[in-house]
């Protein structure tokens, strides 16, 4: 599972038990909370390239599930 698919699974998974997602929440502390609490396989939250793409899996995740 690639890290985009890992980070978008887990906001499912929030989403789904309940748990409110900050919109206004910078997308790399997003991506650094889910590594802390669940783990992202292949993540280094050190790593541009990583960190750039965990972001952008959280904005996409944003863009589908528009703010309520």
């Amino acid at each position: 599972m690639t890290i985009s698919d890992q980070i978008l699974a887990a906001l499912d998974a929030a989403l789904e038990n309940g748990y409110p997602h900050d919109y206004d929440r910078p997308p790399a502390d997003i991506a650094r909370e889910i590594h802390d609490w669940s783990g992202i396989d292949g993540f280094d939250p050190d790593a541009p390239d990583d960190m750039a793409t965990a972001c952008a899996a959280v904005n996409d995740w944003r863009w589908i599930n528009e703010k309520p």
